[in-house]
């Protein structure tokens, strides 16, 4: 009977601890269960609940892993095509500024050929309104009035037909028809500059020669500005005494010729 008690008790001992271990082993199924998503039932097979668990596992590592790879993939291939645009954009710059250089060297060169063309036409024209100011004066005045010269950008005029008396530097009447035709002449010419220059004959000292010139120079152009056709900003007066005949001082006629005023109409370079 003893014996029958010691068998039953460890019968019960064992059974007792086995049903804890179903106990556990069915928490942690569980948990796996849980875990996988697949949820645990008393009568589930445990190693195929592994085998699938497993399997589930691989094909989430293994969908990971190519997931990963196209990513990659992907990366690169993007990379590959942000360096072609890179290089494409690089490309279409080097095109874009050499083109630009060679617009902008295209039009430096039509600048200055416009330019050029400028100047050539500017030259011309004021050659041609010499030319035509010599013509103008040539026909307005009588040889026994005024003598008309051409020289470079300027036109000389000498009046012949006003000879100051000697050691006088008043002008005399009968040349103020003479300078009203200077005075309108002068007028078709505002943007130029105007010199009146007086002379004298080689007689008495040259201080004298000096001042008398600078004098008649000075009355012949106040007389212009009194008439208006002149500014005065455009019209200056100078003397240069008996240093430039045009005539001989030995005889009287000389001397007359060389007591004489010139004006100079100097056209803008």
């Amino acid at each position: 009977a003893l014996y029958l008690l010691d068998i039953m008790g460890d019968i019960r001992e064992k059974k007792s601890g086995w049903e804890s271990l179903m106990l556990e082993n069915e928490k942690n199924m569980t948990r796996v269960g849980e875990i996988t998503g697949r949820p645990y039932a008393y009568d589930m097979n445990v190693d195929s609940l592994f085998e699938e668990t497993l399997h589930d596992i691989r094909s989430r590592r293994d969908s990971l892993k190519a997931v990963i790879e196209k990513g990659e993939t992907d990366r690169n291939i993007l990379g590959s095509r942000i360096d072609s645009l890179q290089a494409a954009i690089a490309k279409q710059q080097i095109r874009l500024a050499s083109t630009l250089e060679s617009y902008q060297t295209d039009l430096q060169s039509r600048k200055e050929d416009l330019e050029k063309r400028r100047r050539e036409l500017n030259l011309d024209l004021r050659k041609q309104t010499i030319l035509d100011a010599a013509n103008q004066g040539q026909t307005r005045f009588d040889r026994k009035e005024a003598l008309v010269f051409r020289e470079d950008n300027v036109i000389r005029i000498r009046l012949v037909g006003l000879i100051f008396d000697s050691g006088k530097t008043k002008i005399p009447s009968e040349a103020y028809p003479l300078l009203d035709k200077m005075d309108q002449y002068l007028g078709l010419y505002l943007n130029t500059k105007i010199i009146i220059e007086g002379h004298t004959d080689a007689t008495g000292k040259e201080d004298k020669n000096l001042s008398y010139s600078k004098t008649r120079a000075n009355s012949v152009r106040d007389y212009l500005l009194q008439l208006g056709n002149v500014s005065e900003d455009n019209i200056t007066a100078s003397g240069l005494g008996s240093s430039v005949p045009v005539a001989s001082n030995k005889t009287r006629a000389g001397r007359a010729q060389n007591r004489r005023i010139v004006v100079i109409i100097a056209f803008e370079p």
